[in-house]
Parts: C-alpha cells; sequence; structure tokens
C-alpha cells in the first residue's frame, strides 16, 4: 500500500536525528585550525537539525490536529459533517469512502439524480479498490443504468474479496432480478454454509422458494449439521 507523506517525513527526521546523534564524535582526530572548523561545522549542523525537528514537530502536530477535528467533523452532521471533513483532510481515503456509501445509501438510487454519489464512488474504489460495500455500491449503480455485465463484475469482485454474507446475498439477489438460476444458487449455497449465528436465514429460504417450488432441491442445499437445518425447520412451521 502507498505510504503517507507523514510516514516518509517521520522516516527522513528519524535518519537527520540519527545522523546528528552520530556526528559527535566525527573529526576528533584533526588538530589546530582544522579542529576548530570542525567544531564550527559541528555546532552549526547540530542546530540546523535541531530547527527543521522544531519545524516537523510543529506540522506533524498541525496535521494531527487537522485529522482530529476532521474526524470528529465526519462523526456529526451526516453527509455535511463528510464534506467539511474531506475539505479538511481531502486525500484521506477512509472519508472519501465513507461520504460516497453515505450518498449511495441515503439518496436516489439513479445515477442522473446524483451525479455526484456516482464520482465520490468511483473516486472512493480508485482510493479503497479492495472495499467491498464501494463495489457493492458500484454494481447496483450500473445495475440501475441498465449496464448488467459491468454490475456483475463489481459485484461479483466484491463476493470474491469478502466472504461474509452481504456480498453472496447482493450477488444472489442480483441473478434472481436477472433470471440466473444457474449462478445464483451456488450463492445461496455460498450463504447456508456461513455461520448460523451471524445472520437471519430467513430471507435466504424465501429467496430459495421464489427460485423454485422443488422443496428436494432446497433441502440438498441445507447443510446437513449446524443451525441452518433447524431454522429450516422453524422456517417451514
Amino acid at each position: 500500500p502507498t505510504r503517507r507523506s507523514s510516514d516518509l517525513l517521520f522516516d527522513a527526521v528519524l535518519f537527520l536525528w540519527r545522523f546528528q546523534s552520530g556526528a559527535g564524535g566525527a573529526g576528533s582526530g584533526t588538530g589546530g585550525a582544522g579542529r576548530i572548523s570542525v567544531s564550527n561545522m559541528k555546532k552549526v549542523w547540530a542546530w540546523t537539525v535541531r530547527g527543521f525537528l522544531a519545524v516537523v514537530c510543529v506540522f506533524l502536530t498541525a496535521r494531527t490536529a487537522r485529522i482530529a477535528v476532521a474526524d470528529l467533523r465526519a462523526q456529526q452532521n451526516g453527509m455535511q459533517g463528510l464534506e467539511s471533513a474531506i475539505r479538511l483532510e481531502p486525500g484521506d481515503s477512509v472519508l472519501l469512502v465513507r461520504a460516497a456509501l453515505y450518498r449511495s445509501e441515503n439518496g436516489d438510487a439513479s445515477p442522473d439524480a446524483s451525479p455526484d454519489a456516482d464520482r465520490q464512488l468511483r473516486r472512493a474504489n480508485e482510493e479503497d479498490p479492495l472495499n467491498a460495500d464501494v463495489l457493492m455500491a458500484l454494481g447496483l449503480s450500473e445495475e440501475f443504468r441498465g449496464h448488467q455485465a459491468e454490475a456483475e463484475r463489481y459485484l461479483v469482485h466484491a463476493a470474491a474479496i469478502d466472504r461474509t454474507f452481504k456480498p453472496a446475498w447482493t450477488l444472489a439477489n442480483f441473478y434472481f432480478r436477472n433470471n440466473q438460476p444457474d449462478k445464483s444458487w451456488p450463492m445461496i449455497q455460498r450463504i447456508m454454509d456461513l455461520d448460523p449465528l451471524a445472520v437471519d436465514p430467513s430471507p435466504v429460504f424465501d429467496l430459495c422458494w421464489y427460485e423454485t417450488g422443488d422443496s428436494k432441491k432446497i433441502q440438498a442445499l441445507i447443510p446437513a449439521h449446524g443451525g441452518i437445518r433447524l431454522g429450516y425447520l422453524l422456517y417451514l412451521i
């Protein structure tokens, strides 16, 4: 992953401090005017490094304060707070992702109705390409546009990098909406194999019955062990 500029600056400061600390023994064997010259150079260098370190400390303190203020604003006032935080820290990928998802989840899904949301989602995806929530939001946006192949690509990628319930469930429903049961069944099977305490399986059972009226096919998907089988029994009662 790309390192922040503040990390590189910290490494540079650490190098200069070690260099300055180790310079104490330099030139100890010289004599006469040469010794005075080296001594003066060492003093100038020491004060230069100290001055530089002081400037860097001020910079890092100010940046830390800016990040703290940005985080505080991001936690307040919804989208307005997020936009204010981004103005303070325009390069913060976490804030960009949060703002993009907030727009996507709290507005009209139509890209024409909210072009800013679509642009922010794509920028968030560039900043954090392994964020499954952003990929799912992009996939659903593309499906709304009618771009089924592009929507599937985003949703498949999300399900590949995040093995939890939400990406698999989103992809299974996408295939159901597009009448592709041969692709939705593997996603349903994957959901059935998850920890039964992590999700409520009732919507999954509903989707199974929407897909088929064959009870034996549905029973074949349910693991023989664990709480899913008990959950299915309670669902049928």
